[in-house]
Formats: structure tokens, C-alpha cells, sequence
């Protein structure tokens, strides 16, 4: 069975997804709150490091042929996320940290 581009990088969204989810329910019930956030926080970070823009040019090709977008809006595009997946992992950190 042979995947196009489109359907890999929807699989390894569902599967980022997925692996979020999951983490979220684990969080749920009571007991260890305190290393399930960490480990969110550095997932968020570390996904958003992984698609910081020059690491991602196969993303950066999915989403310009389904957008139509331009180069720079490409980049802009991911830049932002990428940023917005880093800032929400820092968020998580920080939050969490001033609890204590």
C-alpha cells in the first residue's frame, strides 16, 4: 500500500493529536497532575521546535498546495504556529510553576 504526501502528514497529525489526547485523559483522574503537565509542556515545545520553519519543508509543501498560499505567506503561516505551539508550552510551564 503506497500513501500519498497528504494522507502521511494527515496520519502524523491524527497521530500528534491522538498523542495529546491521551495525555490530556491521563491527566484527568487525580493523583500525578504535576509531570503529565510537563510532559504536555514539552511536547508542545518539542512540536513546535520540530516544525520551526526551515525543519518542515514537507509541511511547508502540504499546506501551500491545499492554501495556495506564496512562499512568505507559507513561511508566516508557519513561523506563527510554530511560535504559538512554543509560547503555549512555556505558558504550561510557568503556570504550573507558580502554584507552588
Amino acid at each position: 500500500m503506497t500513501l500519498s504526501q497528504d494522507q502521511i502528514w494527515s496520519l502524523i497529525t491524527l497521530a500528534v493529536f491522538l498523542f495529546i489526547l491521551a495525555i490530556w485523559v491521563k491527566m484527568k483522574p487525580g493523583g500525578q497532575k504535576k509531570p503529565t503537565w510537563w510532559v504536555v509542556a514539552a511536547a508542545l515545545i518539542g512540536i513546535g521546535i520540530y516544525f520551526f520553519p526551515m525543519g518542515a519543508i514537507d509541511a511547508y509543501e502540504l499546506t501551500q498546495t491545499t492554501f495556495h498560499l506564496s512562499y512568505i505567506e507559507n513561511y508566516v503561516l508557519w513561523l506563527l504556529l510554530c511560535t504559538a505551539l512554543i509560547a503555549a508550552g512555556l505558558v504550561i510551564i510557568i503556570k504550573k510553576r507558580g502554584r507552588k
